[in-house]
């Protein structure tokens, strides 16, 4: 790969002096060979393509054009400089066979992991330019190549450069118009492993205060439930949740935000996960010290299939227990109270695999084995009723005892939340409607992808607007199928606000 961008760079280099060199063949010692820095400075080093560890790399540059001496260190220096120009002293025979130019020092923070230093110089022939490096106050010289990536072996923040010039042609001198210096910068510091799981904690503590906002106003977090390798994926599905929000209410759901770490492994990156109704969150990263005192007061449990076992810091909206669950229904106006377990019936019909509640003669469908364990569910305890639970008619809204809000059960087993008397309406009123326990309706998975009856277009409905999902590659980024969306009532979609397409 280097040999490839060598050559292509010698061949761009040709083009551009060839000109030059014809227009000015009778003086050969003006004859310049450039040699692009900020090109060969993009160069990415072989080590770019492998693991980048958990330490973040902070890129710095530095530009000297010699416009003025400033950078130069005149104690040490034996060069002839003169605005825009280095070169080797001049006296009555020609030019001095050596001279060297010492800046310097270039300071850094935090401290150096690899340099690359280029330069535009002419270099006729018989004249060489050598560049070499020092670190601290160590005397000992460094020899860079030019264009080359350059690891020093000690910790360091400063650093000073020694170009060296040499002809053995008096009536030639080499020429130094440009120093291009790039840097990579890490913490490399033996606190550094600390303060960094610091800043990893304290950013996502800061997460967690907001997505509990959201949380405040919406009823649920901002649902991500895309693969759980995929951070950069989630981090940005979740500032553009936040984002529309702050868009279209006018309050800054995303302040406190902490950007995605940069030039780190996948395991140091942050990981954020909902349920696909939005009720509990994850938040992750990987630490670098194994026993962190922040690992004691970690999330611990294994959650939306992310491991979270030491070195892994997680925080999570999930309670450290799940109390045993008490199914409570009641009829609407009647309030006949806690009707206790034994009323409890989960129903089927035989030979099916659809699992139902028992309402007090409505049938709810549990649409998968997790939300049937959720709910208080034994598998031992289905009573199989044959082709009799197709006379028990299906609920079509329930609520959660002690709250106003009033929820529409789809054909798929999703709920989702009406907003207004017009929504009701538009399903068949207020008649029978269902109260159940809180836990019944945190069990349910939410409905948030919509699209309008004989409708084409994919709808995400979530901070009670409806965003367009442009394409079906985007439904799967989002860890969705078209499984989960339900087909709705004009007058529903019709009634939400349209935000910001998801791209």
């Amino acid at each position: 790969m280097g040999q490839f961008w060598v050559s292509y760079s010698l061949a761009i280099i040709f083009k551009l002096t060839k000109g030059l060199f014809f227009a000015s063949i009778l003086d050969m010692r003006r004859f310049k060979i450039i040699i692009f820095g900020i090109f060969l400075a993009s160069i990415i080093p072989a080590r770019g393509l492998l693991a980048l560890g958990p330490i973040p790399v902070k890129n710095a540059e530095k530009r000297y054009n010699f416009n003025s001496s400033g950078i130069i260190d005149w104690d040490y220096s034996t060069i002839h400089w003169e605005r825009g120009k280095v070169s080797l002293e001049e006296g009555e025979g020609g030019f001095v066979s050596s001279g060297v130019l010492w800046t310097d020092d270039i300071r850094f923070s935090p401290d150096i992991y690899s340099l690359t230093l280029t330069g535009v110089y002419s270099q006729p022939s018989g004249t060489n330019i050598l560049a070499f490096v020092s670190f601290d106050n160590d005397i000992k010289e460094y020899p860079l190549t030019w264009g080359s990536s350059f690891e020093p072996n000690a910790i360091s923040k400063k650093m000073r450069l020694k170009i060296f010039f040499a002809t053995s042609n008096p009536d030639l001198s080499p020429e130094l118009d440009e120093l291009y210096l790039k840097v990579e910068l890490k913490d490399l510091s033996k606190n550094g492993p600390r303060n960094r799981d610091n800043k990893r904690v304290s950013d996502l503590k800061r997460m967690n205060k907001v997505l509990d906002k959201y949380y405040d106003y919406f009823g649920h977090y901002p649902v991500v439930s895309a693969n759980g390798l995929e951070k950069e994926s989630q981090w940005s599905t979740l500032e553009s949740i936040l984002d529309s929000a702050t868009l279209h209410y006018r309050k800054n759901y995303k302040y406190g935000f902490r950007d995605q770490p940069e030039g780190v492994d996948d395991d140091y990156k942050y990981g954020y996960l909902t349920n696909k109704s939005g009720n509990n969150f994850l938040l992750w990263v990987k630490l670098e010290q194994e026993e962190s005192k922040y690992l004691e007061n970690s999330w611990k449990e294994e959650t939306f299939n992310i491991n979270c076992e030491s070195p892994v810091f997680c925080i999570s909206s999930i309670l450290p227990y799940e109390p045993d669950l008490k199914i409570r229904f009641f009829e609407e106006e009647e309030n006949e109270g806690d009707l206790g377990d034994g009323n409890v019936q989960f129903i089927k019909e035989k030979d099916k695999k659809k699992v139902y509640l028992n309402l007090n003669g409505f049938r709810l469908w549990l649409n998968s084995p997790k939300v049937f364990e959720d709910v208080g569910g034994i598998w031992d305890g289905i009573i199989d009723l044959g082709s009799a639970v197709e006379e028990i008619p299906l609920v079509r809204f329930i609520r959660a005892e002690g709250d106003e809000k009033i929820y529409l059960v789809s054909e798929n087993g999703t709920i989702r939340h009406m907003l207004s008397q017009s929504m009701v309406d538009a399903y068949g009123g207020f008649d029978k409607i269902i109260t159940v326990s809180e836990e019944i309706i945190n069990a349910l998975p939410q409905n948030y992808l919509i699209r309008a009856e004989g409708g084409t277009k994919v709808y995400l409905l979530d901070q009670k607007i409806k965003r367009w999902v442009t394409s079906p590659q985007i439904l799967e980024r989002l860890n969705f199928s078209f499984s989960d969306v339900v087909e709705v009532k004009s007058e529903e979609i019709k009634s939400y606000a349209e935000g910001t397409p998801i791209f």
